[in-house]
């Protein structure tokens, strides 16, 4: 594993989440239940969209976590398995009805800005490591203004694979010509936690959580990383 970053080593990278990390959780979770509304609307609500979210949230929850668009299709085969129906819309196109729900009910998190303007203003190189789908990774940056903000964007489209493999995040550090001792990883899971230490990097951790890698350091909001960047940068 590559060293990270260590004291005497400045800091010339961030590199940040997507959901529960730049896009607050709590329009996350609407952008869900609407969702959840749509798809049983779709087919007759012959099932009601609570239950569609309960299986939603169940398969979106740690270890065998699935990724937000995974998860509404696995929830939707299995309400509709239940009564004997096929689905009335594909995968591929529910990616799409997907993005768009998150794009509408987006909203950026505490402080995003604000971590962008001082990531900048210090002379950060900016990344974006995402388990969501390419197309609703870009739809949703487009509905925030921040299509061109990332020096460089990783989804699981472009890595072929997901969190925690270190892949995704060698990768994003590859792409902006760093190494991962010069690098910081800004997420919200342990998943995010675990593939920056496979990559060499420090992991913040935005809440408190039990993982069985453990973060190097812990906060309760997105804007909190400022005074951690601060103190890296040489």
């Amino acid at each position: 594993m590559p060293n990270k970053l260590r004291e005497g080593t400045s800091l010339k990278a961030l590199i940040l989440d997507l959901f529960g990390t730049l896009i607050d959780l709590e329009s996350d979770k609407k952008a869900h239940e609407e969702l959840s509304k749509f798809l049983a609307k779709l087919h007759g609500n012959v099932f009601s969209w609570e239950e569609h979210l309960r299986l939603y949230n169940k398969f979106t929850k740690e270890p065998k976590k699935l990724n937000s668009t995974e998860a509404a299709w696995e929830a939707l085969i299995k309400v509709l398995n239940k009564y004997g129906l096929s689905p009335k819309l594909g995968k591929e196109e529910l990616v799409k009805v997907h993005g768009e729900f998150h794009a509408r009910y987006a909203i950026p998190a505490h402080g995003l800005n604000e971590v962008i303007n001082e990531a900048r203003k210090l002379g950060l190189k900016l990344g974006l490591v995402t388990d969501a789908e390419r197309y609703v990774t870009y739809v949703v940056l487009k509905s925030l203004g921040l299509t061109d903000v990332f020096d460089v964007i990783i989804t699981k489209d472009d890595a072929g694979t997901r969190k925690p493999d270190p892949k995704m995040f060698i990768d994003a550090l590859n792409a902006l010509g760093v190494s991962g001792n010069e690098a910081l990883m800004v997420g919200d899971s342990c998943n995010d936690v675990k593939g920056a230490h496979g990559a060499g990097m420090e992991a913040v951790l935005i809440g408190s959580k039990e993982c069985d890698e453990k973060p190097d350091y812990v906060i309760n909001s997105l804007i909190d990383v400022i005074n951690i960047v601060k103190r890296k940068v040489q």
